[in-house]
């Protein structure tokens, strides 16, 4: 095949680059024409299965003379991987403007001018497909989680909502009625649920800081560098996991007024012995239950935030003459307050939903048992609601009751995330 009247001697090299041509112009430096079908910008890969066609094609057809005049392998390079075919497409009659082809399927070589024939393939990106893959795995792993909170928590709290506006016992679907906010308007005018709610919020002031002091004590102990450190921690997080009906019925045993260790122990000391702690002092042994209790998980929790903070602040205090107290209250106490902050929220919404301890805690036998209230001081409000709806059968009203718990938790939280603007540090500020 003959070349074209003032075709570039390169044109038969449609996939190699061309390093006499510049990256910002058209012009060929070797052949000082404008219309030179490889610049160096555009050039695709030589290892292309289509560049082998096209050379093993420009062979057969081109003269002996015009492969001379060809130039040379090495005086081009590549730049492009196989995937992506780029070549262009030249008027060797006229000087014509240059386009550029695509993703090429095929390389054609036709006679009087040099061209190329191109059939685009539409492709998804990489990265949508990539990104498509990531959600449908993303969703694959959530999804137990998902369905477990759909059918466990979403559609409950939606039933119990319906069921607060409706006058719905539990049994008799032909009966519900619509009332509206007629429940809530109850809750605020029964004797009962006002005393229930100003005993659970005397209990949480007494047992969240408390067992704040407890949890933040017990880290403090079990972080210094002492023997038997892991037979402490050990110890101090097992009632953690111990089982709250098991630890209940333990601590009613510890204080029986008959045969109870406690008791046992005073008449040791010479007090009074055979003192009815369930029925004089409810509420003293729920708050030591729940702070016992409670004592492990958040030790935990401290210990991880006291691990945290690096050793030079502490060394360097006290190389400035500071003693242990004064870097607990200006180094440990503020670089720990997040894990304050995560404690004290986590406390006062346990504490406010305690239900299981006051009915175990009741005087007699069987605690849970049908009829069974614990005394006035650990009528709680969880323990009003509960026998509202499984002994009153009144879902109605006590779904109401858990809705406006749910409002005196939420109330509260705010208020904290509030105000730890001035207390809680999330950084060491330069």
């Amino acid at each position: 095949m003959r070349r074209a009247a003032g075709a570039c001697p390169a044109s038969s090299l449609f996939t190699r680059r061309c390093r006499s041509s510049p990256p910002s112009s058209n012009r060929c430096r070797r052949c000082s024409r404008a219309s030179c079908p490889t610049p160096t910008s555009f050039c695709s890969s030589t290892r292309t299965s289509a560049s082998r066609r096209s050379r093993r094609a420009g062979s057969r057809t081109s003269s002996p003379r015009s492969r001379a005049r060809s130039p040379s392998i090495s005086s081009c390079r590549t730049s492009r991987p196989r995937s992506t075919l780029r070549s262009w497409t030249a008027s060797a009659s006229s000087g014509t403007s240059i386009r550029v082809a695509s993703r090429m399927e095929g390389v054609h070589r036709m006679t009087g001018a040099a061209r190329v024939l191109d059939r685009p393939v539409a492709r998804v990106a990489p990265w949508r497909r990539r990104g498509l893959r990531r959600a449908v795995t993303f969703y694959l792993l959530i999804s137990p989680w998902l369905i477990g909170f759909v059918l466990l928590a979403a559609i409950p709290l939606v039933m119990a909502f319906l069921m607060s506006l409706s006058n719905y016992d539990g049994l008799n679907l032909e009966y519900v009625q619509f009332v509206g906010l007629e429940n809530y308007l109850r809750a605020f005018t029964d004797p009962d649920a006002q005393h229930a709610l100003g005993r659970t919020l005397l209990l949480m002031a007494v047992v969240v800081p408390f067992s704040l002091a407890l949890q933040l004590a017990l880290a403090l102990l079990v972080n210094q560098r002492i023997r038997f450190t892991s037979l402490f921690r050990t110890i101090f997080y097992l009632p953690y996991v111990i089982p709250v009906v098991a630890a209940a019925w333990v601590w009613k045993i510890f204080v029986d007024p008959t045969g109870g260790l406690l008791n046992a122990l005073l008449g040791v000391a010479g007090a009074a012995v055979n003192v009815r702690w369930l029925v004089e002092y409810p509420t003293v042994v729920l708050a030591l239950l729940t702070i016992w209790g409670a004592a492990g998980g958040g030790m935990v929790v401290f210990l991880a935030g006291l691990q945290g903070i690096p050793a030079e602040y502490r060394e360097a205090a006290m190389i400035d003459g500071a003693n242990r107290l004064q870097v607990t209250r200006h180094i440990t106490l503020p670089l720990l307050s997040p894990v304050i902050f995560f404690n004290l929220v986590t406390g006062i919404i346990a504490t406010l939903q305690i239900l299981v301890q006051p009915m175990l805690l009741a005087p007699g036998i069987l605690g849970l048992s049908p009829g069974t209230v614990p005394p006035r001081d650990n009528y709680l409000y969880a323990v009003h609601a509960y026998l509202e709806i499984f002994v009153k059968q009144l879902f109605g009203y006590g779904s109401a009751l858990l809705w406006l718990l749910f409002g005196v938790v939420l109330a509260l939280t705010l208020v904290l995330f509030k105000t730890s603007r001035r207390w809680v540090f999330y950084g060491i500020e330069p």
